[in-house]
């Protein structure tokens, strides 16, 4: 004769749904995530909300088969301990593998060789320059100047190419670019790396990384705006803290969990705009006394009155580097600020009587030509060239 299943006490019931309502009000805030999580880690992101989603229920409803199997006699407790207690040793005796693999991938992410004390990454190699050149051409700014096309190209090395196709002159052209570089880290470039070189042009663009350190509440920036542009500390910020691997898995997974809307930036003033126009002064003043002619370019971009969505997501400085822990700038303001910066540039050519390329007007904006705010897709790395190309030919600046 079977024995009776013994029923739930009360306190066993609530005990059960105390937990069950504890496990929901965790499992809801995975629903909540932060969208610069999101977009920063894309499918890791989406793989790891997946898997907490479908996971989590599937392991709640495995805990309570295992509850009610033990309650029916059909599961012993020791053995149902047992197996748990074996994933957590298993856990243990893993940890230290996985943590030295962690530091391992760290030491690579941060790729300590490439920065430098003062200019935060090391500056490019001059390399190919001697005094057989006829001309020497210099090209300072940022990652939009640095990068590479899907075939290994710049823009420089087409301008120069193009410049020894079209002229009688032996022509080199140097990508002294930077990706984080600013108007300071140029200026200081030149100074201390390339003015004994005696280049005969400087061909500067600089806009983006300049704007972005007036959103001096950004996850690169440890302090208020100081126009040293001491308060941001843009890539050396991934070598100032020295995160654990546990530590490291409890924010991750905390991005993705009830997180509070930002308060969004409306600013019209950027107090960046001071040191920017001084630097670029300062940079003219030093290359008119080396008897070097300056060219500046404003810097083509995606920014514009009628973007659309599918545009504005595609903003990958603005969502990630003009946002912090609780504020973020809106588009309108990195729009507006974007101009003034462009502004300030062209008073500038016109005021030290520089000669101005307005790349910004040559590009089109539109994603056919940029992968994200400023970047190109390859069909704007030639546009960008033959446009510059052009000008140098018609100023005649190498007669």
């Amino acid at each position: 004769m079977s024995q009776p299943m013994e029923r739930y006490t009360v306190w066993q019931i609530l005990f059960i749904l105390l937990g069950l309502a504890g496990i929901t009000a965790i499992y809801i805030g995975f629903y909540s995530p932060d969208p610069y999580a999101v977009g920063r880690w894309g499918r890791v992101s989406q793989l790891l909300l997946t898997t907490i989603r479908i996971g989590m229920p599937c392991i709640v409803i495995g805990i309570l088969i295992l509850i009610h199997l033990i309650k029916i006699k059909k599961a012993q407790f020791a053995n149902v301990a047992l197996l748990f207690g074996s994933l957590i040793l298993a856990v243990v005796i893993a940890f230290p593998f996985a943590n030295a693999k962690f530091k391992s991938w760290l030491d690579i992410r941060q790729k300590r060789d490439l920065f430098h004390p003062y200019l935060q990454l090391a500056p490019q190699k001059l390399d190919g320059v001697d005094d057989s050149m006829d001309f020497k051409i210099f090209c300072l700014g940022g990652s939009t100047t640095e990068f590479l096309d899907s075939q290994d190209r710049d823009w420089p090395d087409r301008v120069e190419s193009l410049l020894n196709e079209k002229s009688d002159k032996k022509v080199h052209v140097s990508n002294q670019g930077r990706q984080w570089y600013t108007t300071q880290h140029s200026l200081i470039n030149y100074e201390i790396n390339l003015r004994h070189h005696q280049p005969d042009i400087l061909i500067v663009m600089h806009t983006i990384n300049d704007l972005l350190h007036n959103a001096d509440f950004c996850y690169f920036s440890f302090a208020p705006f100081k126009e040293d542009y001491s308060h941001f500390y843009g890539p050396l910020s991934r070598i100032l803290t020295n995160p654990t691997l546990i530590s490291t898995m409890g924010d991750f997974i905390s991005m993705f969990w009830y997180h509070t809307p930002r308060e969004v930036v409306e600013q019209t003033e950027f107090p960046g705009l001071a040191p920017f126009k001084r630097n670029l002064n300062t940079l003219i003043d030093l290359a008119k006394k080396d008897g070097v002619q300056v060219i500046l370019m404003t810097q083509p971009n995606l920014y514009k009155v009628d973007i659309s969505d599918k545009e504005k997501s595609k903003l990958a400085m603005l969502n990630s580097e003009a946002i912090g822990d609780n504020k973020k700038w809106s588009y309108n303001t990195a729009f507006i600020g974007f101009q003034k910066y462009t502004e300030a540039v062209k008073e500038i050519a016109a005021e030290r009587n520089v000669i101005l390329i307005d790349l910004e007007q040559a590009v089109p904006k539109t994603l056919e030509y940029f992968d994200d705010d400023v970047h190109y897709e390859d069909i704007a790395f030639d546009l960008v060239a033959n446009t510059i190309t052009t000008e140098i030919l018609y100023q005649n600046i190498l007669d």
